[in-house]
């Protein structure tokens, strides 16, 4: 049995938000889609994914990344921009 022992001393926001967002680049099916904000440790997943099982896997491996201490999933699941544009026209509509 092997052990690892890492040295490379504490980790911060930034480096947390690199290494989820390596982690979710690996993946070609959220690579693009999915963005990450830290706080203190907090992972926090925002974007747009086709299916709630991205979702799950996107929380999955952001929380296999170095320093993180919660996954929060706000990921959207399907495609929400006809949704937005109707609003936006609603509310240039509204204004006009």
């Amino acid at each position: 049995m092997a052990i690892s022992i890492s040295t490379d001393g504490a980790i911060d926001d930034e480096d947390v938000q690199m290494e989820v967002g390596e982690e979710l680049a690996m993946d070609p099916k959220l690579k693009g889609k999915v963005g990450v904000k830290s706080i203190k440790g907090v992972a926090h997943l925002m974007g747009n994914v086709e299916s709630k099982e991205l979702k799950k896997i996107a929380t999955k491996t952001a929380s296999k990344a170095r320093g993180v201490t919660e996954v929060v999933n706000e990921i959207k699941v399907g495609d929400n921009k006809e949704e937005d544009l109707f609003h936006t026209q609603v509310r240039n509509d509204d204004d006009g």
